[in-house]
């Protein structure tokens, strides 16, 4: 929940856009940068308060597959973004192996149907497969350079996390699951694309 910024001290600038306040107040803990601002509204309205074209680079983390209405967000995307500049996106999997496991389990009816978590945090759009991702960063203009999957993991997020706060596994546990991720190249439980504006 925390800002990708807590990680990461950009050389010059950097922007973080959330219409949520309770979650904007969690991306500014921990950010001494005085680079980094913020700004509390949806990406439409940060569009009209921002020159045009100014942003060399853009990241959606968890954003697409929650979203109503993707290729609104993608179009004001377009309208930041320098001609060149670079868009990244991370979203859910659609062909992960705990979603695999969760069908054959009996816990989902089938691949395209809604998991519990995107039931729970009401995710409209749902999981992508690396071609309708792509597809749809296409359909909005952008020229994709590559797209894969990430973090495999076997469980849902909850019950890695439980079993994680219960240290039934720890961190080298997960550093080792992400070091099969040439084995399991489409099956991550993320996906993460590059795409560039034209």
């Amino acid at each position: 929940r925390n800002s990708l910024f807590s990680e990461y001290e950009p050389p010059q600038s950097a922007i973080v856009v959330e219409p949520i306040s309770d979650l904007l107040r969690m991306a500014r803990n921990g950010i001494t940068n005085p680079a980094v601002r913020f700004f509390n509204g949806l990406m439409s309205e940060f569009v009209s308060a921002q020159e045009p074209e100014t942003v060399d680079v853009a990241i959606a983390s968890s954003l697409l597959h929650e979203m109503g209405d993707p290729q609104a967000f993608l179009s004001d995307c377009m309208k930041v973004l320098k001609p060149g500049a670079l868009f990244i996106a991370i979203v859910t999997n659609r062909n992960s192996i705990h979603r695999i496991l969760g069908v054959a389990a009996g816990l989902q009816d089938d691949i395209d149907s809604a998991t519990s978590t995107e039931q729970l945090m009401q995710q409209l759009k749902g999981a992508y497969s690396s071609g309708t991702l792509s597809g749809e960063l296409e359909s909005a203009g952008f020229k994709v350079e590559s797209c894969n999957s990430i973090f495999p993991k076997i469980l849902p997020h909850a019950l890695m996390q439980r079993a994680l706060d219960e240290e039934v596994i720890n961190f080298d546990f997960l550093e080792r699951m992400d070091a099969l991720m040439p084995l399991l190249s489409d099956f991550g439980s993320e996906l993460l694309i590059r795409a560039r504006k034209p």
